[in-house]
C-alpha cells in the first residue's frame, strides 16, 4: 500500500519510531539497525510495508513496519515468506544482524548462526535455508522484488489479513491444478477459496 515514508522524527526509539508527516504522526516499527542509522536524523524516509494483525476473534489492526534500506525490507518479505516466521520474529531476526549477514547464513547454510537469534529453532531454520537459498543467489546479492507469482500473491493476501498457513496452502493447491497462473490469478483464485 505505502512503498516508503518521509517526515520527521518526532520520536525514536530502537524499536520505534513516530514520523510526523503533514501533521499526522505515524506509529512505525523498526529493526534495531534502522533504528542505528536513523537515531541522530531529524527527518528520515523509510521504506515500508503495512500490514494487517489479527488480534483474536476476527478483529484485525493495522502495523506499520519501516525500514531504513530497501534491502533490509526485501529481507523482511522473505522471512516472513516462511512458514513459522511472522513479522515480529522477522523484525527481531533484522535487529540481531545486518541484511548482508543473515543473506550470507542463508547462503552457506548456517543452521548454528540463526538458530542463535531468539525464537529461531532448528526446525524453522532449515526451513528457512531450504526456501531462501535459492533466493540469496551467491550471499552477496539477491532478489529484492520476487518476480514469482506465489511470493507476489503470498504478500498481496498478507497484507489483506489472511493467516499465512491458509494462504500457502490455498496458493499451493491452486498451483498444482493450474501450474501457469498469473499473480492475479491466484488472488482472485484464492480469495474465492478461502
Amino acid at each position: 500500500m505505502f512503498d516508503f515514508i518521509r517526515g520527521q522524527i518526532h520520536r525514536v526509539a530502537p524499536t520505534q519510531v513516530i514520523l510526523e508527516v503533514g501533521g499526522v504522526g505515524f506509529d512505525i516499527n523498526i529493526s534495531f539497525q534502522t533504528f542505528q542509522a536513523i537515531q541522530t536524523s531529524k527527518e528520515v524516509s523509510l521504506y515500508t510495508r503495512f500490514l494487517a494483525k489479527n488480534d483474536g476473534q476476527n478483529l484485525s489492526t493495522f502495523v506499520l513496519y519501516g525500514f531504513d534500506k530497501v534491502e533490509e525490507r526485501a529481507m523482511f518479505d522473505m522471512l516472513t515468506s516462511i512458514s513459522g516466521i511472522g513479522n515480529n520474529l522477522a523484525l527481531t531476526m533484522l535487529s540481531a544482524h545486518p541484511v548482508d549477514a543473515i543473506q550470507q547464513a542463508i547462503y552457506q547454510g548456517n543452521e548454528t548462526f540463526i538458530t542463535a537469534i531468539k525464537g529461531i529453532g532448528p526446525k524453522t531454520a532449515k526451513r528457512l535455508i531450504l526456501e531462501l537459498k535459492d533466493k540469496v543467489n551467491d550471499g552477496e546479492h539477491f532478489d529484492l522484488e520476487s518476480n514469482n507469482p506465489k511470493d507476489e500473491a503470498l504478500k498481496a493476501l498478507l497484507s489483506l489479513g489472511f493467516q499465512r498457513n491458509t494462504i500457502m496452502r490455498t496458493l499451493d493447491a491452486i498451483i498444482q491444478e493450474l501450474p501457469a497462473s498469473s499473480v492475479e490469478d491466484l488472488i482472485k483464485l484464492a480469495l474465492k477459496r478461502m
